[in-house]
């Protein structure tokens, strides 16, 4: 048998997925508490697809930390409206299909390297408007208006007398020459 030697990295590197963004799948989603702080979050194993093969890549949404992830998973996947009512469950995440940016993070305490999801991207018919980042105040005083009222125990002002055209008028038969328009 004939083959190319590899070293540990190259090995390690084979099987994770190129850095990239890609589309997903959410195949497994939980309800739990973080073991540091007790904050609640969902844990999420996605399957990524790659130019030319998947992985599977696990992630942890929080409103404890990486805030802007749980905000772009949920637009990402068509949650918007939970994440704009402040509630989402794993229940709802499971199945949900997006795009995964995709990294690396370096193998710690004896673990090999890994795959990370970076951060989830919004597609353009989700994205939701951005509020301004500055509100236009309303003048403290409303600006001073020339009242149309009529004091009371004054007569209104005088109208000017309208004539109306006739129908022989309008059909041309006759001058409209005292028509005051």
């Amino acid at each position: 048998m004939q083959f190319t030697p590899k070293t540990e990295k190259q090995l390690s590197e084979a099987r994770l997925l190129p850095q990239g963004i890609f589309p997903f799948e959410v195949i497994e989603a939980s309800d739990t508490k973080s073991k540091k702080s007790g904050a609640e979050m969902i844990k999420v194993k996605l399957n990524v697809f790659a130019s030319e093969r998947s992985g599977h890549v696990y992630d942890y949404l929080s409103n404890s930390f990486m805030e802007y992830k749980l905000r772009h998973f949920c637009f990402s996947v068509g949650l918007g409206s939970s994440y704009e009512a402040g509630t989402l469950t794993a229940r709802q995440c499971l199945g949900r299909q997006g795009y995964v940016k995709i990294g690396f993070e370096d193998g710690k305490d004896g673990f090999k390297d890994k795959n990370i999801a970076e951060d989830y991207e919004i597609p353009a018919s989700e994205t939701p408007p951005e509020p301004p980042e500055e509100v236009p105040s309303l003048p403290a005083e409303p600006p001073a208006t020339t009242s149309t009222e009529v004091p009371i125990g004054e007569a209104p002002p005088a109208l000017e007398p309208v004539t109306r055209a006739t129908d022989a008028q309008l059909k041309g038969e006759e001058p409209m020459d005292d028509v005051p328009f």
